[in-house]
């Protein structure tokens, strides 16, 4: 499957001096809009006996993932590689009645959720093997996906930035989109709302998710590198272990959504920063 590259460079970050401007969006109305209770994340261990005369207990599982440093926020922005991340203005509180059409904030400006990053190839396999293997995960699922330049991939450490070798992508709501605004929102629409996915937003997680575990035991990839970010800001970065990056992306969203952050998934956590 060819996928084409897309030459459609992002808009460039403005840096301020407040580096915790980062505000919390409001929990969505949900006066028009049905709710759902996302279910905690659980996990279970084998019971381990507690002392003499003590029932057994069950320790909780530990999950795996250290967070990477990322640099200061300030100063002139250069693509990935740079000693400055700076991050945008502080976000405004958006709608949450939104339904159809483009997100858009109180000021009016267009919203853009990007999942980009790029992936290394397994020894062996080459970039059109890979570059199909991106193309088939995303049409099962029903999302679309595209091929950009490394040039492209912005706010990552420069240990981990991408190069010619990669192949970098970029994950769209649907086939032909522009971004993917409504795939890592975490909104829950109502039920007239037509928005080519999901109602709700965990279960548009839910795709993204699929979508990553797809490409991380695929033969042909190594190593998966994933931006999930609000208007291309990066604040922070983590290396995670295939096994327990549904649970940190998890806990992330709940957290915050999208929560400007770089994940870097694979077996061999660690070896992307050493030396």
């Amino acid at each position: 499957m060819h996928l084409g590259l897309t030459r459609r460079y992002l808009r460039p970050l403005t840096a301020t001096s407040n580096t915790s401007a980062r505000q919390r969006r409001p929990p969505p109305a949900t006066a028009n809009l049905p709710t759902a209770r996302r279910a905690p994340v659980q996990t279970t261990s084998p019971p381990q006996v507690g002392p003499a005369g003590g029932g057994a207990q069950t320790p909780p599982t530990q999950h795996h993932y250290h967070v990477l440093p990322v640099a200061a926020k300030q100063g002139p922005q250069t693509r990935f590689g740079s000693n400055n991340v700076p991050t945008g203005p502080a976000r405004l509180p958006i709608s949450t009645a939104r339904g159809v059409g483009s997100h858009v904030k109180t000021t009016g400006r267009l919203m853009s959720n990007d999942v980009y990053g790029y992936v290394e190839a397994a020894p062996g396999y080459t970039y059109p093997g890979v570059q199909e293997r991106l193309g088939v995960c995303a049409h099962q699922l029903g999302i679309g996906v595209s091929v950009i330049l490394a040039e492209e991939v912005y706010g990552l450490p420069s240990k981990i930035a991408p190069t010619e070798d990669c192949v970098c992508f970029r994950l769209l709501d649907t086939r032909g989109g522009r971004s993917a605004s409504y795939l890592v929102d975490m909104v829950d629409y109502a039920p007239d709302a037509t928005i080519g996915l999901p109602l709700l937003g965990l279960d548009r997680l839910g795709l993204l998710l699929d979508w990553i575990a797809a490409i991380i035991s695929s033969p042909e990839i190594r190593r998966v590198v994933i931006a999930v970010s609000d208007e291309n800001e990066v604040e922070s970065a983590a290396e995670v272990s295939s096994a327990d990056f549904r649970h940190l992306l998890i806990t992330d969203f709940e957290d915050y959504a999208p929560p400007n952050k770089v994940y870097v998934i694979g077996e061999d956590r660690g070896a992307s920063l050493s030396g």
